[in-house]
């Protein structure tokens, strides 16, 4: 009686659009990262999945994938939604090992399928350059994170030290570090978003925005 409730329960969740429970044999995951490959199986790109936005900000999204079940220190991989051991090898001791365990499943599932999709993931796993081409693109990403943060650094800096001769100013000059300050986190916010060729236009912008800063600083202290 009570399995029959409990089925009767899980059966109401289901049908509940607010519940979002996972249907039979998937689960619920935070994902972090989206790896793009093309027909051939080559790792086109990793993308960063986030949700929210300032203080709401998570480097993770909740997708409904293929189950996870419990892994203790066994090996044990997961179809299609797996860490970098399993999908890239990115581990020192049994990286190797992981990904040739996870080929074994994908094989298993995708051999007999006749499917565009299914072909590129067999493919994949077949490449020995997942890994190379995987780290390469994070130090890429790591890299951007890093030139947004000493943007936005040198921005505050440069506004911290012109400061104290801004504050001499008649109030209508006081309003452009003001400005400096609010167009820089809207570049920075925009340089999080884009990559590859895209960003090309905005780094323009920024060192366009320093040199615009630094010429009205200089006619300003002139002036007073």
């Amino acid at each position: 009686m009570i399995l029959q409730e409990l089925s009767r329960y899980y059966q109401r969740l289901l049908e509940d659009p607010e519940a979002s429970v996972p249907v039979e044999n998937w689960s619920s995951e935070k994902a972090a990262w989206e790896l793009r490959i093309a027909e051939d199986g080559r790792l086109m790109g990793v993308t960063p999945l986030t949700a929210g936005e300032g203080k709401d900000l998570r480097r993770f999204i909740v997708m409904q994938v293929p189950e996870h079940t419990s892994r203790t220190a066994g090996v044990l991989p997961f179809f299609l939604c797996d860490n970098a051991a399993y999908l890239l090898g990115l581990d020192e001791k049994r990286g190797e090992e992981k990904r040739a365990c996870a080929a074994e499943l994908h094989q298993a599932v995708l051999g007999g399928c006749d499917d565009e999709g299914a072909r590129a993931v067999l493919a994949f796993f077949e490449r020995d350059d997942a890994l190379a081409v995987g780290k390469r693109t994070l130090c890429v990403m790591l890299g951007r994170r890093a030139m947004r943060a000493a943007y936005l650094l040198n921005a505050v800096i440069a506004v911290a030290l012109s400061l104290p001769v801004w504050l001499t100013m008649p109030a209508a000059a006081r309003v452009i570090p003001v400005a400096y300050l609010a167009a820089a986190v809207a570049l920075w916010r925009m340089l999080g978003r884009r990559s590859g060729s895209a960003l090309n236009p905005l780094l323009g912008m920024t060192a366009m925005s320093m040199l615009a800063y630094a010429v009205a600083f200089a006619i300003a202290a002139a002036i007073s």
